[in-house]
């Protein structure tokens, strides 16, 4: 939520039913011109010292009423318009693969003017009411306006079921203590860093093209060089053994003994090691070396130096 205290009302509704400017309405009473949010009558203050805005006719200016008037003129200045800048969308993915190589990948489509065909505000669309819907390029387009409530996750997982582009433009209250139409047009129809995307049907086909290279810069990486760590030799029943540590795990070897056999497979079982036949070894995970040492000297083998 966002919130000014010192916000000034800038605009209100002139006689004729049209939103208005305190920059282009007559001073004082004169300007004819009611609040959006109570109807209470307005006098439009055009003083020398103070910013020119509008303020209730009974001294008492009604909660939220600033907001409710900026809310409503932005929604117009889109009508108005018809036109407007979407907001970028971009995916950013990263993909690790086994031996520890990482890529990361960021896609982007850049921010880009649409035009709007028939724009219309407050369209009830389920349980929701839409701020501005228009169409583009035959596609409905729904715009929310954010000054004093965000769109929560209720509304936003909502939009999202209906499968149509929707975007939130964020109006920061505080940035001005007075809203001209002109400063209001930069910030409604032209700024890109206070708008995303709520929706968007392509989001989801941009992340995986996105995971796709982030997968292909992680094999274009220098595979790790096998660490060929400790290599430990030992004797169990006068039977050489031999442990390397590859880095990516434990490699046991031992010349043929039954007994030696047995008891390397009894170990291996409790460790999660495996047999290799094509390279008559055990493969241990790394992360057992202590406990593989450990179980070896426990049936009596000894190491041997060198």
């Amino acid at each position: 939520m966002m919130e000014n205290m010192n916000l000034l009302q800038s605009f209100g509704i002139d006689q004729n039913g049209h939103l208005v400017s305190v920059d282009e309405v007559a001073r004082g009473k004169a300007c004819d011109c009611c609040c959006p949010a109570c109807g209470e009558v307005l006098i439009a203050r055009q003083g020398e010292v103070r910013t020119w805005h509008f303020a209730h006719a009974s001294g008492n200016d009604c909660d939220g009423g600033a907001e409710s008037a900026l809310h409503k003129a932005a929604k117009q200045l889109i009508i108005r318009d018809s036109a407007i800048l979407v907001p970028a969308l971009e995916a950013r993915e990263s993909h690790q693969l086994d031996d520890g190589r990482c890529g990361e990948a960021a896609l982007a489509r850049p921010a880009e003017v649409w035009q709007l065909t028939d724009p219309r505000e407050e369209v009830p669309v389920g349980d929701y009411r839409i701020d501005v819907m228009g169409t583009h390029e035959a596609r409905p387009v729904f715009i929310e306006v954010a000054v004093t409530h965000r769109v929560d996750p209720l509304k936003r997982n909502a939009l999202s079921s209906f499968g149509i582009h929707a975007f939130e433009i964020q109006l920061d209250p505080s940035r001005h203590e007075s809203w001209s139409w002109a400063v209001l047009r930069a910030d409604v129809l032209e700024r890109s860093d206070n708008r995303h995307w709520l929706f968007h049907p392509d989001l989801e086909r941009l992340r995986d093209q996105a995971r796709c290279e982030a997968v292909a810069k992680a094999y274009e990486q220098s595979a790790p060089q096998p660490n060929g760590g400790e290599r430990l030799r030992y004797r169990l029943f006068g039977t050489p053994i031999h442990l390397v540590d590859r880095g990516w795990g434990l490699c046991l070897w031992s010349s043929f003994n039954d007994q030696v056999n047995a008891i390397i497979k009894a170990i291996a079982k409790s460790l999660g090691g495996r047999y290799q036949p094509r390279y008559r070894n055990w493969v241990f995970p790394v992360g057992v070396k202590s406990a593989l040492i450990s179980q070896l000297k426990g049936v009596g083998a000894v190491r041997e130096e060198g």
